[in-house]
């Protein structure tokens, strides 16, 4: 095999010439009688002995070294972000979340806003769980209103989920039922309204005993109570966020529900590097 060294645009670059043909780089300015393959150009010259002479797709080896690109890094910067689910309170449906998914799918997250069923405390979790354990990797679950004690349970039974958001959602503790819990409300002027729905049912084990929980306090909220929300929050040891607005605070104020979602997203990344 010969060899022969000349200058291109990528520097120094060597032609090889095995059996009289020879492999440049196309573009280098250099005329052969016999140019061949060199892997990793889509389209060469070629016309070795016993061919048809003309041009011919390649198929690249390899991939040129001309525009170095730390992949890895990208990938594992990517792999840690986590798929946000949303899942709406009682009373309401997944659009109420709208305000939110925008933002945070411009801010490049995967949102999935899933119908809750409203079918009872138990049915509703093992819903939520179901889905979750049908995502691939980890989940940040957050939840509105009733769907606090939704994502309360539904967390213990999704191992991919990696921290819980509260959004003037209620964090109940094992046997607590939301009626009970709201009897004792001085800001909730539900009272009664409550009595026919799942909020009569007991709450299994919590997840927020075992995950990092973030609160959004409405503090107008005057359908769950922001005393009851502020103090649940307290006790499970949760990052609060107090927000003026009303109870359904994601629908008024977006962009703050946004920013504690982002903040609580990019903490559980940061825990997982």
């Amino acid at each position: 095999m010969g060899e022969k060294r000349s200058h291109g645009p990528f520097g120094k670059i060597k032609f090889f010439y095995p059996n009289g043909q020879w492999w440049h780089v196309p573009g280098t300015g250099q005329s052969r009688d016999r140019p061949g393959h060199w892997p990793g150009c889509s389209r060469t010259r070629w016309d070795a002995p016993g061919r048809e002479r003309g041009y011919h797709n390649a198929t690249p080896r390899f991939h040129p070294r001309r525009f170095p690109v730390n992949a890895t890094d990208q990938q594992s910067q990517q792999s840690v972000r986590p798929t946000i689910v949303l899942v709406h309170g009682a009373f309401a449906d997944a659009s109420s979340w709208n305000g939110v998914i925008e933002r945070l799918q411009q801010q490049g997250y995967t949102v999935i806003a899933t119908a809750n069923p409203l079918r009872g405390l138990a049915a509703d979790s093992a819903y939520t769980a179901s889905l979750l354990n049908q995502i691939d990797g980890p989940v940040l679950l957050v939840g509105h209103s009733y769907a606090g004690a939704v994502i309360t349970t539904a967390a213990t039974s999704a191992p991919n989920v990696v921290g819980l958001v509260y959004i003037a959602a209620f964090a109940t503790e094992e046997g607590e039922n939301l009626n009970d819990v709201e009897s004792g409300s001085k800001d909730s002027i539900l009272g009664a309204a409550l009595v026919q729905t799942a909020f009569s049912e007991a709450s299994g084990p919590p997840a927020w005993k075992k995950l990092p929980s973030w609160t959004v306090v409405a503090t107008g909220d005057k359908a769950a109570g922001a005393d009851v929300i502020r103090s649940q929050a307290q006790r499970a040891g949760a990052h609060i966020t107090e927000v003026e607005g009303s109870h359904v605070i994601m629908i008024s104020q977006p962009q703050a529900v946004t920013d504690v979602i982002v903040t609580a997203a990019k903490a559980v990344a940061d825990s997982r590097r």
